[in-house]
């Protein structure tokens, strides 16, 4: 195995997509080849990033909670197919078929219908049992089952259902149950721990029209944490890697039964995704229990990403030839991980190389380029020379949507010139864009940067509040938000 070229790929894309800092474990056959830090962790400091870097690892914190519910299947407490209803009586969606059906299986499988929903629970401040609550208030877009969707609520739900049977937080239960068993000691659940650990990945953005990368805070989700607030390190997520390709076996013991990993990795739900195929040439593409499964060149993949906040993950691994690959950066949004992934699986199985920079590349330059066109489309078409029906001082207020819960509307600046929405305490800046529309812009929303809230006139002539494309999946009415009385 040329370990040098290895090392030496990773440091060039690295520097070539802008990432400060990356850590890449392999294992190659049942054993750890690589596992090394490359760049910074901290840009201001200089400080490099090693095996015990702690980088934010998103939603593949999803197969932890597949593997915590494995757990309780294995002991008789939970059932893959009962209903949720029969562990949480109160547990309500829209949707009231499948409100009494929904199983613990169709949580982690995302086809509750549901589309994204993301500024419901992002940066909430909302109790994790208040977000629960809240689904009863979220449009489906789907027939219940019938279609797959990526939908983060589902497994925080899975999260509570995991305290709702044993007592404890899911936190507790996954620290108990899987991380202690396999020493994954510097493995936590919210921002606030990672932030007070010796050795911690900044994040990082690059902005628009930039090419430094910026570092930007932290946002604690530990609300909603099953759906993706762990953060740990290469020490501890190789272990992780080796218990799933071991049959849930490690040093100690076991963590979940074989055949219990065996039908958390098994497929439940086919995907259809073009871009996953224009990428990879593969037509195979499902979603197991909080994992992506597929084939790569002849080979089935068990794998998953994870993005938040200045941070992207790639964890995959080929369960025939007991060999995979972790992967942290700390740049906002970046294709680096999933470069790697590739490029370093064609060299472990000795494939011939595939240009990945040049397909990522050219999708995300697509992508980018379509945001873009349909941006300057938009303003091209709306009505120029119209102002506000109001002075800007009467759009200050509380508005209140029982899902999505309060948006701020209040002053961007001293001056009281513009104006901002404040949506789970992150502020955006407003730009008027005709009549009482107004355009939010926020870098973080890299599928829907500019959204549009049309304000609306109540009867006595005030402002009575304004709707938003906030879910932009077809079918979803813009959500609602009604001004708060005395606010």
């Amino acid at each position: 195995m040329q370990l040098q070229w290895i090392r030496e790929t990773i440091e060039r894309l690295r520097l070539e997509w802008r990432v400060p800092g990356t850590a890449v474990a392999i294992v190659h056959e049942g054993e750890t080849i690589l596992n090394e830090g490359f760049g910074l962790r901290d840009v201001a400091k200089g400080l490099p990033v090693t095996p015990e870097t702690l980088f934010a690892v998103g939603s593949t914190t999803k197969a932890f909670v597949a593997t915590a519910l494995g757990i309780l299947v294995d002991e008789g407490r939970l059932a893959w197919d009962t209903p949720v209803r029969e562990y949480l009586p109160n547990f309500k969606l829209h949707d009231s078929f499948a409100t009494e059906r929904i199983t613990p299986r169709d949580l982690l499988t995302h086809r509750s219908g549901l589309p994204r929903h993301e500024k419901m629970w992002y940066n909430s401040p909302a109790s994790r049992a208040e977000l629960v609550h809240h689904l009863r208030y979220l449009q489906p877009a789907y027939d219940f089952r019938t279609v797959w969707h990526y939908q983060n609520m589902m497994f925080v739900t899975a999260g509570y259902l995991v305290e709702a049977i044993t007592g404890q937080t899911w936190e507790a239960f996954t620290r108990e149950r899987i991380l202690k068993p396999l020493g994954m000691k510097a493995t936590n659940f919210s921002v606030d721990d990672s932030e007070k650990f010796h050795d911690t990945a900044r994040p990082y953005l690059i902005r628009k029209g930039s090419e430094t990368p910026e570092e930007i805070p932290f946002y604690n989700l530990d609300n909603c944490g099953p759906a993706g607030s762990i953060n740990s390190n290469l020490n501890d997520f190789v272990t992780w890697l080796h218990m799933n390709l071991n049959e849930g076996k490690h040093a100690n013991g076991m963590i979940v039964k074989p055949e219990t990993l065996a039908e958390i990795h098994k497929p439940q739900m086919v995907i259809h995704d073009p871009a996953y195929k224009k990428i990879t040439g593969e037509d195979f593409l499902t979603y197991a229990l909080g994992w992506f499964v597929g084939t790569y060149r002849g080979h089935t993949i068990v794998r998953h990403s994870g993005g938040i906040d200045g941070f992207i993950t790639q964890f995959g691994f080929l369960p025939a030839k007991r060999t995979g690959v972790v992967i942290f950066s700390n740049l906002n949004e970046t294709s680096l991980p999933g470069v790697l992934m590739y490029t370093l699986l064609d060299h472990l199985l000795d494939l011939e190389p595939r240009d990945w920079n040049g397909r990522l590349r050219e999708l995300n330059s697509e992508f980018e380029d379509g945001q873009e066109k349909a941006h300057e489309v938009s303003w091209a078409a709306r009505v120029k020379d119209t102002r506000p029906s109001h002075p800007l001082a009467d759009f200050v207020g509380v508005y209140e949507h029982p899902g999505y819960g309060l948006a701020q509307i209040e002053w961007a600046d001293e001056a009281k010139t513009r104006l901002q929405v404040r949506l789970n305490n992150m502020p955006s800046p407003l730009t008027h864009y005709h009549y009482d529309v107004f355009e939010l812009f926020n870098d973080l929303y890299e599928d829907n940067r500019y959204i549009k809230l049309n304000f609306f006139t109540a009867l006595d002539g005030t402002i009575g509040g304004f709707t938003a494309q906030l879910e932009l999946t077809p079918g979803i009415e813009a959500i609602r938000f009604v001004r708060k009385v005395g606010a």
